[in-house]
């Protein structure tokens, strides 16, 4: 019982937090899936919601795509495979083959608990086997403690939060995919470079034709979406873009101090200190020296 109450006060706590960061227009890079925010709206989550195969948990999303290949019919409907059909391979992406049966029997003959928590599904669920013939029973009872009855107090204490700060309906008005964007960011960060060359603003000397600043673009460009996750969070304190993207950062870049060789920030004003790097070589080895000990302090809040 306390765990459950402790429970339901995190999600409130959470949904007091999304709702009151929304209304000041910031967001909150919380790795919180779409599936939650259907979940939230009040939205059927499928197969769809399940974690990816090789995520914690993501062995269920692996069983339901042989299930709903096993059905053949192209619909939301699983069906229990043949205990022969290949797993492994086909499924999890492994470098060896397997049938779905050898495969059970190598876990040890799991049983119907969830597979993160350990946690019964059913009344006896921990003394009944899973197998190839009841694989579809196994999938659905994850789903409904998943996306139903285990988490529905949780979903519940997370609207109120949000119904102590504004009326829950605004919520609505949108769609997971959207709520996801407008309280949490957008985790896949992706700019073009008229858009670098928009928003991020070159000051105190520097100009856009500057060695550091063309260099900068083009590393930004160049960066995988990790790389440009450390970047924001570097210089925003937040690794994910707000809904509108860059245009509602506006980063400034400044000339660093000429005896400092390494790049630090004002995250509270979007600012950049940037050395006079003359090569990508030269600023790629800052940038990522800067990235990797930012939580060791000393580069964040700079003043001139």
């Amino acid at each position: 019982a306390d765990a459950r109450e402790a429970a339901r006060a995190q999600y409130h706590s959470l949904g007091q937090l999304l709702a009151k960061a929304c209304l000041d227009g910031f967001i909150v890079p919380l790795p919180l899936s779409t599936a939650f925010f259907a979940l939230v709206r009040g939205d059927a989550v499928g197969t769809w919601g399940l974690p990816a195969p090789g995520a914690t948990g993501g062995i269920v999303a692996a069983y339901a795509r042989l299930c709903l290949d096993a059905n053949g019919a192209g619909e939301e409907e699983l069906a229990a495979p043949e205990a022969g059909a290949e797993f492994a391979a086909r499924y999890l992406g492994a470098g060896y083959e397997m049938s779905i049966a050898d495969y059970l029997e190598a876990l040890g003959q799991p049983t119907f608990v969830c597979p993160v928590t350990g946690a019964p599904l059913e009344d006896g669920g921990d003394s009944r086997e899973v197998t190839p013939a009841n694989l579809p029973d196994y999938v659905r009872a994850v789903m409904a403690f998943w996306f139903g009855h285990g988490v529905s107090e949780q979903i519940e204490a997370f609207r109120e939060g949000v119904r102590s700060v504004f009326p829950f309906e605004r919520l609505l008005s949108f769609h997971p995919g959207e709520l996801r964007s407008l309280l949490c960011g957008t985790a896949r960060i992706e700019w073009e470079e008229w858009e670098l060359q928009r928003h991020i603003h070159p000051s105190a000397g520097l100009t856009r034709d500057t060695a550091p600043y063309r260099l900068l673009v083009e590393e930004l460009l160049r960066m995988g979406h990790a790389e440009r996750a450390q970047f924001l969070d570097f210089v925003t304190s937040c690794p994910h873009l707000p809904p509108s993207g860059l245009e509602t950062l506006e980063i400034e870049v400044a000339p660093q101090q000429p005896q400092l060789r390494i790049p630090t920030s004002q995250t509270c004003a979007n600012k950049l200190y940037l050395p006079a790097y003359r090569t990508a070589e030269e600023l790629r080895a800052g940038l990522h020296t800067a990235f990797a000990n930012a939580a060791y302090g000393g580069l964040h809040e700079r003043t001139r």
